[in-house]
């Protein structure tokens, strides 16, 4: 007989045993139904060491110096007081200034009143609390709403169970095949060249001929001749709207004349009362000694012209390469273009010259053009298109749609869980025995027996899947 819970019977790993949290040991012993201590093994870390800097200030235990480049160079010179010109002082003229202008005199002040405000007594109100119900409490009420119900699907996530291979749906099914490239639908930009000589007589050249043309008739300017009766500027504007006496408008205007008086104007100011010209004496000035030549010649010999006198030089050589060597013999001017383009005799062209003179034709006009008489209309086929045709490239084979995929994979049976069969009643070899208090469920199973093999047989699980 073996022994085996839910967890060791099922196959597909969605299957495990309630396990009782309450019931696992809390010492110090490792749990024996655990997985992580067997698989995760610990291993001793070290704290990463960071690579900021430490956020100390850079200090000294020597002295501190506290000369500086500005106390150095720069050392205190003792300053003299600046000279002030202080001006003479104010003295104010004697007696009392007349402070009346004409403004004060001509402009008095006048009485005036107090201007009432045109302003309209205030609104009429209505005694008592104004009630009344708006439309928006009336219309619009509160409901009670229930709160939604969110809707989501319960799926559980099913793993698969192959194995992993790593491979794309798109590697297993698009193979790399080598396909020759696509000829070009472009035409060829090569022009067409033709073999024959250029036909260069036109219907215009051989058959047109020039006709002399007849004097042109001038017609006579008529002369032209004024009108003798006398010219009557009166208008319709002047025969209906003739002027009327009317008095000139009176303005409404006040009189802009300015005030005048009769009284003789008194031209004396302040200025001219208080400000008497005085007599002023002519300004003292310094006579300065005549300019007198010192004795002597003087010296007019510059140091750079003591220093530096002129030198015997020689002229420089220019640094220039010899002339390149020249190879013997007659140069070869050969080319491409004188070999293979060469210059082609075209001849004497004929020239088209006029006719002297004009012959009329003698056969009676038939009202029949040259270009109705000589054109001649040929069929002409409708210009192929060179742009190619918007379509994609089909072909008449049949499509192969055998993939890697396809040819190399082969559906794999899974067996069913037995813990489902096992739960639903079914006897296929389990028998219950009991729980224990971690939540283990234990099923006694007969190993080795010939039943045992038919039940883990294929096609036995395979029956009970269906």
């Amino acid at each position: 007989m073996t022994r085996r819970c839910i967890c060791m019977i099922c196959t597909c790993g969605r299957h495990r045993c309630p396990h009782n949290p309450r019931g696992l040991p809390r010492g110090s012993e490792p749990c024996t139904f655990s997985e992580y201590t067997n698989r995760y093994v610990s291993h001793p870390l070290e704290m990463r060491k960071s690579f900021k800097p430490d956020e100390k200030p850079a200090g000294n235990n020597g002295p501190m110096e506290d000369r500086t480049t500005h106390r150095v160079d720069f050392i205190p010179h003792p300053l003299e007081k600046p000279f002030v010109h202080h001006g003479d002082e104010y003295k104010p003229p004697e007696g009392d200034m007349d402070m009346m202008t004409n403004y004060h005199k001509e402009f008095t002040k006048k009485p005036l009143e107090t201007v009432k405000p045109v302003k309209r007594d205030d609104q009429r109100r209505v005694p008592g609390k104004f009630e009344g119900e708006p439309t928006y409490q009336a219309d619009y009420r509160k409901w009670g709403l229930q709160p939604r119900e969110k809707i989501t699907a319960d799926v559980p996530y099913r793993p698969p169970s192959a194995p992993f291979d790593g491979n794309t749906n798109y590697q297993h099914d698009f193979i790399q095949h080598r396909a020759a490239p696509r000829q070009s639908m472009k035409p060829n930009d090569a022009a067409k060249v033709s073999d024959q000589p250029f036909e260069d007589q036109t219907d215009y050249r051989q058959s047109y001929i020039k006709h002399p043309l007849a004097p042109r008739e001038v017609k006579e300017k008529p002369v032209w001749e004024p009108n003798n009766a006398p010219l009557d500027d009166l208008s319709h504007y002047r025969k209906d709207f003739t002027p009327k006496d009317v008095g000139k408008t009176q303005s409404c205007k006040p009189n802009a004349a300015p005030y005048q008086s009769e009284a003789p104007f008194d031209g004396n100011t302040t200025q001219k009362a208080d400000y008497i010209q005085w007599p002023t004496g002519k300004p003292f000035v310094r006579e300065y000694d005549a300019y007198r030549k010192p004795e002597g010649e003087m010296y007019m010999n510059t140091t750079t012209q003591s220093d530096y006198t002129k030198k015997p030089l020689d002229r420089q050589m220019a640094v220039r390469p010899l002339d390149a060597k020249r190879v013997p013999g007659k140069f070869d001017d050969t080319t491409n273009y004188k070999t293979e383009f060469r210059k082609w005799d075209l001849g004497d062209r004929p020239t088209q010259t006029m006719r002297d003179q004009y012959v009329p034709n003698e056969a009676p006009f038939d009202g029949m053009p040259t270009y109705q008489r000589d054109y001649i209309p040929h069929p002409t086929e409708k210009t192929r298109s060179m742009k190619p045709v918007d379509l994609g490239y089909s072909s008449n084979a049949p499509l192969e749609d055998g993939t890697e995929y396809k040819k190399e994979y082969t559906r794999k049976y899974a067996p069913p869980c037995p813990v489902p069969i096992i739960e639903s009643g079914v006897d296929i070899g389990y028998t219950y025995r009991d729980q224990d208090d971690v939540g283990h469920k234990w099923y006694d199973f007969a190993a080795g027996t010939e039943r045992a093999r038919r039940i883990n047989s294929p096609g036995f699980m395979k029956q009970l899947g269906k």
